[in-house]
């Protein structure tokens, strides 16, 4: 069998300006906890995700936010790592997780489409979070006379099931060649904002669903 290639990875740089790299160092200099990587931060989770809740809840500085709740934040916070200042383009019609964003100091926008416009759309908002259906991505990732102004761009998460390599690879070659690609259907995601992305990501469980029990 092929081993997957890798399409992107995160410069050190941008590591350290993560949500889930700050989230580490705090279990580190707080709780003693010494994770590596996301894997790692998985894994402790789901055999301690009483402990995971508190330790997000304080990162969130949101003590009394009900479970539930606290088990979007950490999909938000971490996995997608919204920031102050993010725009986060949506096109899905679900509250949740989308809805807590403006609380931290995102802009959220919701789009119903056209699909086919959907990356000039991304360019016009100054979107830095895209979260779209694959298909759509399949459908507007093309080489154009003039590249699309998406500087502000730094992640795409398409909803439903990942892209396919041959998909993925348009992206990095007509859109952006630095741009984080996850994906997301119910509580399963492929890829993780600490790591590269591959050519055939793996699924594992969303942080937020291994939080929730």
């Amino acid at each position: 069998m092929e081993s997957p290639s890798i399409l992107y990875t995160p410069t050190q740089e941008h590591l350290l300006t993560t949500n889930g790299w700050a989230f580490l160092h705090a279990l580190r200099t707080t709780r003693a906890i010494d994770l590596p990587d996301w894997p790692s931060l998985l894994e402790w989770a789901a055999a301690n995700p009483g402990a995971a809740r508190q330790a997000i809840r304080a990162f969130a500085n949101q003590p009394a936010r009900p479970t539930a709740e606290i088990a979007h934040l950490a999909d938000l916070l971490l996995f997608l790592d919204i920031r102050p200042n993010d725009t986060l383009l949506v096109a899905d019609a679900q509250p949740w997780p989308w809805q807590a964003a403006p609380e931290f100091g995102t802009t959220l926008l919701r789009t119903t489409g056209p699909a086919s416009t959907i990356l000039e759309q991304a360019a016009t908002a100054q979107a830095t979070i895209l979260a779209v259906p694959a298909p759509w991505l399949d459908n507007s990732s093309y080489q154009r006379r003039q590249r699309l102004n998406l500087s502000a761009l730094r992640t795409i998460i398409t909803l439903g099931a990942p892209l396919s390599a041959e998909s993925a690879g348009r992206i990095y070659t007509w859109v952006k060649s630095d741009i984080l690609l996850l994906a997301r259907a119910g509580d399963r995601v492929w890829g993780n904002p600490l790591g590269p992305v591959t050519t055939k990501p793996t699924a594992t469980p969303g942080l937020g669903s291994v939080i929730r029990r």
